[in-house]
C-alpha cells in the first residue's frame, strides 16, 4: 500500500498543479468578472493540488499530512463553491474574504480537535459534515447558475459533488466503524480499513477532479458564447453605424437640395434686386461717361481725377454686387454618377402636367445608358430651365418638343429641340444674352442660370440648328469607365 500511494497522488498533484497554471494563464488575459472566476478556479486547483502532495508525502511525514491533506482539500471545496457562485452573481472582495475567514476557522477547530487528542469517530464526523457542507453550498448555487450554454457541463459537474458527497460519507462511515468496532464488516466480510480509505480517498480525487474539468470546460463554453454575442452586436452595431451615416447622408443631401430650391424659387425676387442694384452704378458710370467725353478738353486736371475716380467706384461697386449674387448661388457639388437617360425620363415624367396644360407634345425615346459626373438635382434644374425657356417663347410658340440624348466621344449629348423653326437671326443670336427680356419685360433667368450650372459642371451650352430643327444643346464629359 505504501509503495503505491506516492506515486499515484504525486502524479494527481501534476494534473492539478497543470489545471491551476492553465487558470492563470487564462486570467491574466480575460476581463474582470472572468479573472476573478479563473483566479478562484486556479485557487482550488493550487489547493488540490497541495492536498495530493500531503497524501504522496505521508510514508515519510506521518499522520500530521492527513490532517493538513484535509484542510487544503476543504479550502479546495470552499474555492469551488465561490466560483459557482461568481457564474450567476458578483462575488466581491468582501464575500470572498468573509468565506476564507470562515474556512479558516473551521479548519482551525479541526487542528484543534486533533491537538485535543478527541476521539477520532468525532473528528470524522465533524470533517464530513464541513466538507458535505461546502459541497452542498456549490450544489445550491449550482441550481441558480445560467444553463443556456453548457449545461452537460453543469450535469457533469453536478453529479460529480454528488458522488463527492456520497464518497466522503462512506469514507466517514467506514472510518466510524473501523474505530468502534474494530472492523469494517461490508456483506459480511471484514474489509481492511487503511484499504478502503485509500480507494475512497482516490474516488474521491478524482471525482474532484473531474469536477474541476467540467467547470472549467462550462466555463470556457460561457466565455465563447459571450464573445461570438460580443461579437455579433459589435457587426450589428458596426452595420447600424453605416445605416446611420448613409441617413445623415441622405440628410445632408436633401438639405442641400432643400437649399438649392429655396434659392431657385426666390430667384424672380433676386433677379429684380440684381438689376435694381446694378442700373443704379450703370447709371452714374454713363452720366459721369457723358460729362467726362463733353468737357475733357476744358476740365481742370483736379475735376478730371475726380470724375475718373466715380467712374472706378462705380464699377468696384458694380464688382461688388456680381460677386454677392455668385456667393448666394454657391453650392458645395458633390459628384456622383448619373445616367441622364434616366434623368430625363424622371423629368420628363414630372413635367407632364405642365406639358398637357400648355398643349405641348414631347417627344422623347431613352437610348443606350450615358453616364456623367455631377450632381443630379442641379442637373435637372438646368434641364428644366431649358425646357422652360423654350416653352416661354413668343407667339406663334412650341407646340412638340424633341428631347435626345447620345454620347459623341467623350461628351453626352442632350439635345432639346423644337420642331417649328420661326425663330429669327436676332432671337438666336440673343438667346443667351442675360439682359435680353420676355414678353411681360422681365429677364429670362431660367436660360442663362441652367447655362452656368452646366458650366460649373464642366460642360458647355449652345444653340444648335440641324434638319430644320433648332433648339439648345448640352454637353456634358462622360464617365468613360462606365460607359464603356
Amino acid at each position: 500500500m505504501n509503495d503505491i500511494v506516492p506515486p499515484v497522488y504525486a502524479a494527481l498533484a501534476l494534473v492539478f498543479l497543470g489545471l491551476f497554471a492553465a487558470s492563470a494563464l487564462q486570467g491574466a488575459s480575460a476581463q474582470l468578472a472572468h479573472a476573478r472566476s479563473l483566479r478562484l478556479a486556479g485557487a482550488a486547483a493550487l489547493f488540490a493540488a497541495l492536498a495530493c502532495l500531503c497524501v504522496a508525502l505521508l510514508p515519510w511525514v506521518g499522520r500530521f499530512a492527513l490532517v493538513l491533506a484535509t484542510t487544503l482539500m476543504l479550502g479546495s471545496y470552499a474555492a469551488m463553491y465561490l466560483r459557482i457562485r461568481s457564474w450567476h452573481r458578483p462575488v466581491g472582495n468582501a464575500w470572498i474574504a468573509w468565506t476564507t475567514l470562515a474556512v479558516v476557522l473551521l479548519c482551525a477547530l479541526n487542528g484543534l480537535l486533533v491537538a485535543m487528542h478527541v476521539p477520532i469517530p468525532v473528528r470524522v464526523v465533524y470533517q464530513c459534515v464541513l466538507a458535505n457542507g461546502l459541497l452542498a453550498m456549490a450544489l445550491y448555487e449550482l441550481q441558480r447558475a445560467p444553463s443556456e450554454v453548457g449545461g452537460t457541463q453543469l450535469q457533469i459537474l453536478r453529479w460529480s459533488l454528488l458522488a463527492m458527497m456520497v464518497f466522503l460519507t462512506v469514507w466517514g462511515w467506514v472510518v466510524y466503524q473501523q474505530q468502534t468496532y474494530r472492523g469494517v464488516v461490508v456483506f459480511q466480510m471484514n474489509l481492511s480499513e487503511p484499504w478502503l480509505a485509500f480507494v475512497l480517498r482516490l474516488f474521491v480525487t478524482a471525482c474532484l477532479l473531474l469536477a474541476h474539468i467540467s467547470s472549467n470546460a462550462y466555463a470556457l463554453e460561457q466565455m465563447t458564447s459571450l464573445r461570438m454575442k460580443t461579437l455579433s452586436q459589435l457587426t450589428q452595431v458596426e452595420e447600424e453605424n453605416h445605416y446611420l451615416e448613409q441617413i445623415l447622408k441622405e440628410k445632408s443631401d436633401m438639405l442641400r437640395t432643400a437649399s438649392f430650391a429655396v434659392r431657385s424659387q426666390n430667384l424672380p425676387a433676386i433677379v429684380s434686386s440684381l438689376s435694381h442694384e446694378i442700373n443704379q452704378p450703370l447709371g452714374a458710370i454713363r452720366l459721369n461717361a457723358d460729362y467726362l467725353m463733353a468737357d475733357i478738353d476744358h476740365m481742370a486736371p483736379a475735376e478730371r481725377q475726380h470724375v475718373l475716380a466715380q467712374l472706378v467706384k462705380c464699377s468696384e461697386s458694380i464688382s461688388g454686387v456680381l460677386v454677392s449674387f455668385r456667393r448666394f448661388f454657391e453650392v458645395p457639388v458633390e459628384l456622383h454618377p448619373i445616367e441622364m437617360n434616366s434623368l430625363l425620363t424622371d423629368l420628363t415624367r414630372g413635367l407632364r402636367t405642365e406639358f398637357l396644360h400648355k398643349a405641348v407634345h414631347v417627344a422623347y425615346e431613352p437610348g443606350a445608358p450615358v453616364h456623367v459626373h455631377g450632381d443630379a438635382v442641379q442637373m435637372e434644374s438646368a434641364v428644366t430651365g431649358v425646357i422652360e425657356h423654350l416653352l416661354s417663347l413668343p407667339a406663334p410658340g412650341v407646340t412638340r418638343l424633341r428631347i435626345e440624348c447620345s454620347q459623341v466621344n467623350s461628351f453626352a449629348v442632350v439635345s432639346v429641340l423644337c420642331v417649328e423653326s420661326s425663330i429669327s437671326n436676332d432671337e438666336l443670336q440673343n438667346t443667351f444674352d442675360t439682359s435680353t427680356k420676355d414678353n411681360s419685360g422681365s429677364f429670362r433667368s431660367g436660360l442663362w442660370l441652367s447655362r452656368a450650372i452646366v458650366e460649373h459642371h464642366g460642360g458647355a451650352m449652345s444653340v444648335c440648328v440641324t434638319d430644320g430643327f433648332w433648339g439648345i444643346s448640352l454637353q456634358l464629359p462622360c464617365l468613360k469607365d462606365m460607359n464603356s
